[in-house]
């Protein structure tokens, strides 16, 4: 399937994909899908082909024990595999500051997507997602390492279904929209669309 969708030549971009994903009620699956899988080897080899990030779906906050540990260390081996590729945590891995420091100053082509990371989208959810603010501003651990890694950290909500594209969209807004203007200029353009734009070659 996922070679007649190359072939077509339609895409500019590919989505996340799925390594570690809980169940979400009666509306997704768990899903549970290591680093060296097959399927994710052939997601990769279309992604470095055509130049574009690899997107990765994991909940560590979801995840403990050994389990935690392969996720991490199989991971880890594949940045380190594809130094030139990046690799774009979703939903900031779920991981806490300091787990994303280690991982941005470890390895060179990794980043992090924001989505489900606000209070709004935090309060309507039961998942363990990380909250990034404090009232509507970033938590100042969040906050120094947007300043010292801002070329790392990459603005999204993942609005997945109808309903978030309504009240609970300006709501999220509104957190970022002040979070994002407490920051120094250079910064808060790379977050919310510079390196967006350099990764996707989206100005290209």
């Amino acid at each position: 399937m996922l070679e007649a969708q190359m072939t077509t030549g339609k895409y500019s971009a590919m989505a996340e994909v799925l390594l570690y994903h809980a169940q979400k009620a009666d509306r997704a699956p768990e899903v549970v899908v290591y680093p060296d899988d097959r399927r994710v080897r052939a997601a990769l080899k279309y992604a470095i082909e055509n130049h574009w990030p690899f997107v990765i779906h994991i909940e560590f906050a979801s995840l403990s024990g050994n389990t935690k540990k392969r996720f991490m260390k199989d991971m880890e081996t594949l940045f380190e595999t594809h130094p030139g590729q990046p690799f774009v945590l979703a939903h900031m891995g779920q991981l806490g500051p300091d787990e994303c420091r280690s991982l941005i100053e470890k390895h060179g082509n990794v980043y992090f997507h924001t989505g489900w990371s606000n209070p709004a989208a935090i309060r309507i959810s039961d998942q363990p997602w990380i909250n990034l603010f404090e009232g509507y501003r970033l938590a100042s651990e969040w906050q120094d390492l947007f300043t010292q890694y801002p070329g790392r950290i990459i603005f999204a909500l993942d609005n997945v279904f109808n309903e978030h594209w309504s009240n609970l969209y300006l709501e999220q807004m509104a957190y970022w929209k002040r979070a994002l203007a407490e920051l120094p200029a250079e910064t808060a353009h790379l977050v919310a669309r510079g390196n967006a734009e350099r990764l996707w070659r989206i100005l290209q």
